[in-house]
């Protein structure tokens, strides 16, 4: 924590967004990719027929956290985004949808489900270098992404509301999603693609 005084903070805001000594946190430069933020790793792995584990046992389909079909060209997500504003995708077949995401047959998609818990530092950083090209804001609830409310809340982190950013990095297609939740409702970004 960069000021170890709690009282020092205004808002429970505030201290959300407090800055870090970043020399507590070295970075692994050989790593091709690290950890976006402070929290607690509840599930990672390979997406498997379309599906994301949101916790063990409970899984969403990767096109309804992600959205809209993201090989269709930015033009075309940016008229479908337009047309169908803050919805999820309608499509049919989970896998299909992540297959469409690979680059290259025989690749696979992995995802990671990180929990920043109330007293965690609350700032994200990039976890590798991607160029991103698109950004979509999904409005929806702010329920408690707490690890007990996702054990027993179906689609949880589609239902929240969200922060997506798309793009890609040397292995193919890219993402990440920042989800909001009670009390840390506001997801503010430094920069826009």
């Amino acid at each position: 924590m960069f000021n170890e005084d709690l009282k020092s903070y205004r808002t429970i805001s505030e201290f959300f967004r407090r800055k870090i000594k970043m020399e507590l946190r070295p970075i692994n430069k050989e790593s091709p990719i690290v950890s976006p933020c402070d929290g607690r790793v509840l599930t990672c792995g390979k997406v498997s027929r379309g599906l994301i584990e949101q916790v063990k046992g409970i899984t969403y389909t990767a096109s309804s956290f992600l959205g809209v079909p993201l090989t269709a060209g930015l033009a075309k997500l940016q008229q479908q985004n337009k047309a169908k504003r803050n919805s999820t995708c309608d499509y049919d077949d989970a896998h299909s949808y992540a297959e469409s995401l690979l680059k290259y047959r025989g690749h696979a998609l992995y995802y990671a489900v990180i929990y920043l818990a109330p007293g965690d530092y609350h700032r994200f950083h990039s976890p590798t270098e991607w160029q991103i090209s698109w950004r979509r804001h999904y409005i929806g609830h702010l329920f408690s992404v707490n690890p007990k409310v996702a054990s027993w809340l179906q689609n949880l982190f589609c239902l929240n509301e969200r922060a997506a950013y798309y793009g890609s990095w040397k292995y193919g297609f890219f993402s990440m999603t920042a989800v909001g939740a009670t009390i840390v409702g506001s997801i503010n970004v430094h920069f826009d693609p």
